[in-house]
Order: structure tokens, then C-alpha cells, then sequence
């Protein structure tokens, strides 16, 4: 081999076409644990796992084969002493007979950023000179998804990998030679600000490394803007002296922005809000929160709950907390939770089990009903294992010909709790929900359809599907499958599975954010989000629109006669009555206590009264078991164009008491 390559910071070995190693480098054998007699003529499959034989032959193998090349493709090694070594390989075709490859330590991403810090250091001095050792410096930075700019000491860009060309907008060959600033047009996203250049704070106070500060932003040269995080680091040559910056960044909008709609959700809500874990630790608090017990966030989040309940209620807390942790919902559970005076509130909980281990929690102030009345009621619901990171998703062979699973990888014990043995035993049906099962029988059928008449080729999809867990319940995964014909021309389907209940999470709560907790109708957050954008449509397309307000009719003498657990079922019965008879291009809102809101687009006054009426009767005729016969009162408006809401609301509610002084059980328009 030679001297260069022997002595590489990267990982190096020759392969034949046939699988089998016929030169390797020091770094490789010390990553492995081998000494070079023990590797040499032996067959890469004697080093590897068996997830990894699997991944060698149909990922990295076959894109030899198939482009000359292959790029990223994670193999986990064994080492002498039995220990699992997870690499980063990438190949190339040296000759018709050879391939090289290059392998660099990936037991985490830190890790591989560390990594590249480590290469990049050792190659300072000769990646322009060692034509070989910039070429393996160059595969490393020039296939992963973090942007890799680097300078000399004028600030001139000398080496741009794909990602930073793609988030600059520039292309390497425009870039080369210009200034960073120039290319890397860094902005503080808050302050719309021109944020420091990394790469000359670095080079002008002398420091090794320079961390890209929070909310920093990049603007792309067609506008566009990320958020970004990311370090400078020095280029140092082996005498110590700085040849250059390197800056390796990469795009968090996603994150970020997910981040930041979460926050939203929970800070305009009118009900108290919190995210909590299954240890019972608060993960985040909304403002109503706050207000209500009189704490900053910072005084609460990362808290434990139990240090905030009253001693007499912790069992009874505790209690609570083991049932959401199986997977249930608790419905109108009180306790007493101590204000930052010391004094006690009574909170009334809404709870769910979200993805993996956290709780969504909505609650209501009770201290004054409580001297009245106590709920409590609890709801059976899904528990979600919580699976986050990459390196955790499963992957599935099935061989239809056989009808069986032929290949399951260790991690499905981590995603679902069976294990290898287990999982290998069962069927589609027993791992999937049947709305799942449905959805890949279509898959399989559109598959097979393809590979009869495209027998070369595979086909490939991606499906949200639900799995079954050792423990019952199920979780979503997002599932991307591949079908085609193995060596022995059966048709086989690989599935990777990936957990995506984080995405859940956001549209869990979501859901809590516009819908009101006792009668499950949208409520007064929710109009609020979408007047404007009505009442706009309305004025854009001179389009009617009629706004009603429904009361439940002597509803204080419900509360008053039968106590509000009566009152509540009653409102209840009115929202589901109601509901069954709406159009469905109306929106329902409970808008508080009693009052209901009727929101009709495309819809003027005359018809609005006219379906408004169906709805009257409907109540009227459904009898509660316990109240009897129901009445309700209802005022409607129609929109003048351009009129506020505060105003079209007043004249609806204006209507609504005429009804009530002529009698009640009617229709009022407004005249």
C-alpha cells in the first residue's frame, strides 16, 4: 500500500469484486481491532453483523455496481473481542477488478463531526499536495448534508462542498476565490441584523474555534433564508500555524420552526396548557398557566408536579400518573396545586398520553365550583413508545413467495418490545393496525402489478402505517418499502420503519387548541383564527355571509336544580344534536357557558334561518333523561361588507335577546 494511504486519518481497504479484502490501512485495523494478517484474503462479510451483510449487499454493493460508486452507507463491524463498531463507508470503483474504500468512525453524529475535525487538522498541510488524501477528504465532506466551507488566511473561499453550494446559492466555481462574507451572508433572524463573520472573529482574536451564535440565519443569493447553527474552526498546520478556517454549518429550520409553533400553540390558548413526561416532570407551560398559579416559566419547567400538589393529594396524583403511563386518558381528575402566594387552587385535568413519553395536559381553575361539585372520569387510550433517533429505525425483509418475514433487525425490539424471534413468528396482520394492513395490501398488489410488467426494476413507496407493541397498543412508523425479485427470483419487500410520533405530538396538540374539552366543537381560539380569513373571502367575492348566536333557554335552573355534572351532559347533548344536523359548510363554535356560535359562509340570511330552524326543532324533540324537553333561542345577522366583527356580533347578539323577551324557543333575525 501505499505510504500515504497506510498512514491516512480516514479508514482505507481494497476490495474484489467478489467481497474479499486484499489490502487495508493502519487506521482500519486499529478501528477493527485486527492486525493485517488476521483481514487480508478474508471476505468483508467475516467482520461484519448480520443487519450489515444485508446492508453491504443491497445498498453499498449494488450502487457499485450500478454507479461506480457508493455513498454513506452505515455498516456496523465486529471487532476481534466482539464489539460493535458502527462505520461510515464509502466506495469507489480503482479498476474493472477493484474497489476502494474509505471508512470513517460513526458511532454518533458529534462523533463524526469530530471526526471531520480530526481529518481535516491532519490533512491541513498536504490536501493540495497529496492529490490522494484530498480526494479522501474530499468523499468524506462532499457526502453528508452539513454545508463545509473552507478559507485561507485572506478570507478567500478555497473548497465548497453540495450542501453549502445548495443553502449559498452559489456554485463552487463562482465561489472560489470570492470573500466569505460575500458568499455567506449571515444574519441575526431576530434583529434582521448583519451577524458577525464567523471566519473573522476567528482569524483576527486568534481562537481555535468559533460557535455560530442563536437565531443566526443564512440568506440565500435567490433571497431565501434558513436557520442555521454551526462552528469555525482553525486550520492549523503541524508547526502550529494557521493555513486557513474551516466552517461546517447546517440548516435547523425544521426544528426551529416546529419549535416555534409548538410554543404558539400553547401560549395563545384561553384554557391553562402544559406538556409533562411520564416521571411527571413539566416540559413546557403556557402564559394561562402562569397567570393561574402565579409562577414563571423558569420556576416550573423541568419541576416535578408532585412539588407543586397538595400532601393530601399526591397519592391520588400518583395514582393518576400510572394510568396515563398505561396508555390512558383522565378525564376531570381534581387536585389542589399551591400558588406561588402559598395559597391552594383547585385545577381540574384534561389528560392524554402523547408520542413516547410525554403527557398532553389541558385544565380549568375549579376552586369555586369545587365547593359545589366533584367529576372524576378516566378514558382508556393508545400508549406510543418514543423513538427518535435514526439509528433506531427497523428494517423488515418479507418474502411474499413464502409468505413469512425472512429478516428482522435487532432494533424492532427498541421500536415495538418483541423481539427478533418473536417478531420473525407473526403476520402482517398481527404488526399492523387494519387500516395498515389495507393500505400495504395495496401497496403489494400495485407492486406486483408493476413487477409483472417491469421484472428489472422495484417499487418503491412510502406509507404511514400503525404497528402493534408487545404491550398492546400501537404506534405510528412511517414506513418506506421497496418490492423486486431476490436472487432466487422470489418476490421479496424491504420495509425501513421509522418512528414518526413527534409529528403526532404537534397535531395532538393542535387539536387541543381549537376544540373545546366537554363538547368536542371548535371553539371561541378557533373562530378567532378564521374570522378574518371569512369575512375577507366574503368581501373579495361579494359573497353573503350570517353569523348565529344560540342560548340554552332557563339553563342556570339546570346547574341550579340538578348541579352542573347535569348541566354539562346537557350541553353536551345540545352540541351533539346540533351537530348532527349542520351542514358541512357551516362551523359550530361553542363560544362559552350556555353560547353556542353558528358561522355560514356563502350562506344569506334567509338561509341561514331556514337551517338554523331544523337545528331549533331538532333540540326541542331530543328530551334529556334527566331535564326533560330543551329550548334554545337563537339571533342570526348577516354580514354588511366590510363590517367588523365586533359589530356584525352585536347585532346577532342583539337578535338573541329579542328572541329571549318574545318568548324564547325562536329564530330572531336582525332588522
Amino acid at each position: 500500500m501505499n505510504h500515504r494511504m497506510d498512514n491516512a486519518p480516514c479508514g482505507f481497504m481494497v476490495l474484489t469484486n467478489q467481497g474479499y479484502i486484499i489490502d487495508i490501512n493502519q487506521t482500519f485495523l486499529k478501528m477493527i481491532e485486527y492486525e493485517y494478517n488476521e483481514v487480508v484474503n478474508k471476505h468483508i462479510e467475516s467482520f461484519l453483523s448480520i443487519a450489515s451483510k444485508l446492508m453491504f449487499h443491497t445498498l453499498f454493493f449494488l450502487q457499485i455496481q450500478i454507479n461506480g460508486k457508493a455513498e454513506e452507507t452505515y455498516l456496523t463491524f465486529k471487532s476481534r473481542l466482539g464489539k460493535e463498531v458502527p462505520l461510515l463507508l464509502n466506495g469507489s470503483r480503482a479498476s474493472a477488478e477493484l474497489i476502494d474504500c474509505i471508512a470513517v468512525r460513526m458511532s454518533k453524529r458529534d462523533e463524526y463531526e469530530r471526526e471531520l475535525q480530526d481529518i481535516k487538522k491532519k490533512l491541513e498541510d498536504s490536501y493540495i499536495v497529496e492529490t490522494k488524501l484530498r480526494e479522501l477528504f474530499e468523499t468524506t465532506i462532499f457526502s453528508i448534508n452539513e454545508g463545509i466551507i473552507v478559507t485561507d488566511t485572506q478570507e478567500k473561499i478555497t473548497l465548497m462542498n453540495p450542501a453549502s453550494e445548495n443553502y449559498t446559492g452559489w456554485s463552487k466555481r463562482e465561489a472560489y476565490g470570492k470573500d466569505f462574507a460575500t458568499v455567506f451572508n449571515h444574519i441575526n433572524m431576530l434583529t434582521r441584523e448583519k451577524a458577525p463573520n464567523p471566519v473573522n472573529e476567528l482569524l483576527e482574536k486568534d481562537i481555535t474555534k468559533k460557535e455560530c451564535p442563536i437565531n443566526s440565519g443564512l440568506v440565500s443569493r435567490n433571497g431565501s433564508e434558513i436557520y442555521i447553527s454551526g462552528n469555525a474552526a482553525g486550520i492549523l498546520s503541524k508547526n502550529g500555524k494557521l493555513t486557513g478556517v474551516v466552517v461546517i454549518f447546517k440548516n435547523i429550520t425544521k426544528e426551529y420552526t416546529q419549535e416555534k409553533d409548538i410554543e404558539g400553540f400553547l401560549e395563545v390558548n384561553l384554557d391553562i396548557l402544559c406538556v409533562s413526561d411520564t416521571t411527571g416532570n413539566f416540559h413546557k407551560v403556557n402564559r394561562k398557566f402562569r397567570e393561574i398559579l402565579g409562577y414563571r416559566a423558569e420556576e416550573v419547567e423541568g419541576k416535578s408536579l408532585l412539588s407543586f400538589v397538595h400532601e393530601e393529594d399526591i397519592s391520588d396524583t400518583l395514582v393518576v400518573l400510572g394510568e396515563l403511563n398505561d396508555g390512558k386518558m383522565v378525564s376531570g381528575f381534581m387536585n389542589r396545586y399551591r400558588h406561588k402566594d402559598g395559597t391552594y387552587r383547585y385545577i381540574e385535568w384534561y389528560s392524554q398520553p402523547g408520542a413516547g413519553k410525554f403527557i398532553y395536559s389541558s385544565a380549568r381553575d375549579v376552586t369555586e365550583k369545587q365547593k359545589k361539585v366533584t367529576e372524576a372520569l378516566r378514558l382508556s387510550e393508545e400508549k406510543y413508545q418514543f423513538i427518535t433517533e435514526n439509528m433506531f429505525d427497523v428494517v423488515w425483509v418479507i418474502n411474499l413467495s413464502k409468505g413469512k418475514y425472512t429478516y428482522i433487525s435487532p432494533s424492532v425490539e427498541q421500536q415495538t418490545g418483541f423481539s427478533v424471534e418473536e417478531s420473525l413468528e407473526q403476520s402482517l396482520e398481527d404488526f399492523m393496525s387494519l387500516e395498515s394492513v389495507i393500505k400495504i395490501r395495496n401497496y403489494i398488489s400495485a407492486g406486483m402489478e408493476h413487477l409483472k410488467n417491469h421484472p428489472d426494476s422495484s417499487y418503491s413507496a412510502i406509507n404511514e402505517i400503525q404497528k402493534l407493541c408487545k404491550n398492546g397498543n400501537m404506534i405510528w412508523v412511517e414506513a418506506s418499502t421497496r418490492m423486486l425479485y431476490n436472487a432466487e427470483y422470489e418476490i421479496e419487500i424491504i420495509i425501513a420503519s421509522r418512528n414518526i410520533e413527534e409529528r403526532k405530538q404537534a397535531e395532538a396538540l393542535k387539536y387541543v387548541s381549537y376544540h373545546d374539552q366537554l363538547t368536542g366543537l371548535y371553539n371561541r381560539h378557533f373562530l378567532e383564527t378564521i374570522i378574518g380569513q371569512e369575512m375577507e373571502s366574503a368581501d373579495r367575492y361579494n359573497q353573503p355571509l350570517s353569523l348565529a348566536v344560540l342560548d340554552l333557554d332557563h339553563f342556570k335552573q339546570v346547574n341550579d336544580t340538578w348541579g352542573h355534572p347535569i348541566g354539562d351532559e346537557l350541553l353536551k347533548l345540545t352540541a351533539d344534536t346540533a351537530k348532527k344536523n349542520l351542514r358541512a359548510s357551516d362551523f359550530l363554535i361553542r363560544f362559552g357557558g350556555e353560547e353556542f356560535v353558528f358561522l355560514m359562509p356563502q350562506t344569506g340570511i334567509d338561509g341561514t334561518v331556514s337551517a338554523l330552524d331544523k337545528i331549533r326543532a331538532a333540540i326541542e324533540n331530543n328530551n334529556h333523561p334527566v331535564t326533560g324537553k330543551q329550548t334554545v333561542s337563537i339571533g342570526v345577522a348577516e354580514r354588511i361588507k366590510t363590517e367588523s366583527f365586533q359589530d356584525w356580533y352585536k347585532r346577532a347578539d342583539k337578535a338573541l335577546y329579542r328572541a329571549k323577551q318574545e318568548g324564547r324557543n325562536r329564530i330572531v333575525r336582525y332588522s
